[in-house]
């Protein structure tokens, strides 16, 4: 049995909202006011795989599709500093896509003082390391309080403000399972149809490793995520560590216990 989730469907769920009519734009082009014909917020939470992305990113900059990738500063799987790391972003934004900060408020306790100073600097950070504009933010796995849209991120936009977005009905694929709004609404079907959108603007969350990969467990795709990421480090590795020695040859054994 297949994954419902591959480039493949990936193109042809792009491909039908632009058949349907939908413009994508950027957070930095919210109004206040209900959009005269539908608009598609586009994002993407890069949580563990950037060149996964690049390979999102590729695809949508031929379908003429602009979208907004948010990048985590801390990432337990990818470093935004690496060689390799930094020129995939600078390609993702050389296609014409914009960046945005994806923060984890689980790192610095309750301290929402704390964490305001430390999403400014994460956002001025990426903003220095790519020269370019965050106009949005969105939180890794976020708390009862963010969904709730009591946090702010002003200046810049959060992508869970329910009074600046509430024009903008809230798709997330998030653990693969592509849904419309609450959770109790769960389909493997990637196939959106325009029924049921209805011509509603959207803010669509999709995560690049669930469609890259089309392995049909969540697990195995975590397997390929961290596989290209050792693979990357071993590229700059092999160019620039002298003491690396020849090219590796990884493969995960899961352990049956924790």
């Amino acid at each position: 049995m297949r994954s419902p989730y591959s480039l493949t469907s990936y193109h042809n769920l792009m491909q039908g909202l632009l058949n349907a009519g939908y413009s994508f734009i950027g957070y930095d082009q919210v109004t206040a006011h209900s959009p005269l014909s539908p608009q598609c917020l586009l994002r993407h939470d890069i949580d563990a795989d950037l060149s996964a992305a690049l390979q999102i990113a590729q695809l949508e900059a031929e379908l003429g599709i602009k979208s907004t990738y948010f990048l985590m500063t801390r990432s337990p799987v990818y470093n935004l500093l690496s060689r390799h790391n930094h020129r995939i972003v600078e390609q993702i934004i050389g296609l014409g896509h914009a960046i945005g900060l994806h923060y984890d408020r689980g790192f610095g306790g309750n301290d929402n003082g704390r964490h305001g100073r430390l999403l400014d600097l994460e956002a001025e950070f990426i903003e220095q390391l790519f020269d370019i504009a965050i106009h949005s933010v969105s939180f890794h796995q976020p708390d009862a309080e963010i969904l709730a849209g009591k946090v702010s991120t002003a200046p810049r936009i959060n992508t869970y403000d329910k009074t600046a977005l509430s024009s903008y009905t809230y798709y997330s694929d998030s653990n693969r399972s592509l849904r419309l709004g609450t959770p109790d609404w769960k389909t493997a079907d990637t196939r959106i149809t325009t029924t049921q959108l209805s011509g509603q603007s959207i803010q669509l969350l999709l995560h690049p490793m669930w469609w890259v990969y089309d392995e049909f467990s969540t697990v195995d795709v975590w397997d390929q995520a961290i596989l290209s990421n050792f693979e990357m480090m071993q590229q700059q590795c092999l160019a620039t560590e002298r003491a690396y020695g020849p090219r590796r040859n990884m493969t995960l054994i899961r352990s049956e216990h924790e």
